[in-house]
């Protein structure tokens, strides 16, 4: 039994309620480690403004930027990473044989 419910849209106050429906718009639904967070919503919204500003600024695309993750999430093994960030990977369109390059360990990526 987790030590920390994860919350519902509804059972959140206002603050959070923005963050949900942001990640419901986002990525159509709200990831269970950020249900967890919203019992404490100042910290989830600097947890969202790091993870958008990591995944949507910069030069690197983004479909680039969640094949590594999903890369990442392979190496260390990390079932919801993996779980999460192929969801989101393929909605940018990483094919499955890309996926299947990623899990390999002797992947070379060059884009």
């Amino acid at each position: 039994m987790p030590r920390l419910s994860k919350l519902s849209p509804g059972a959140v106050g206002p603050e959070a309620r923005e963050e949900f429906d942001h990640f419901l718009r986002e990525r159509g639904n709200i990831p269970n480690m950020f249900r967890t967070i919203a019992h404490r919503p100042e910290i989830m919204r600097t947890m969202t403004a790091h993870f958008r500003a990591v995944m949507n600024t910069g030069t690197v695309e983004k479909k680039l930027k969640e094949m590594i993750a999903v890369r990442v999430s392979f190496v260390n093994q990390c079932d919801y990473c993996l779980s999460s960030h192929t969801v989101l990977a393929g909605k940018m369109g990483v094919t499955g044989e890309e996926i299947d390059a990623l899990r390999r360990d002797n992947l070379v990526m060059c884009h």
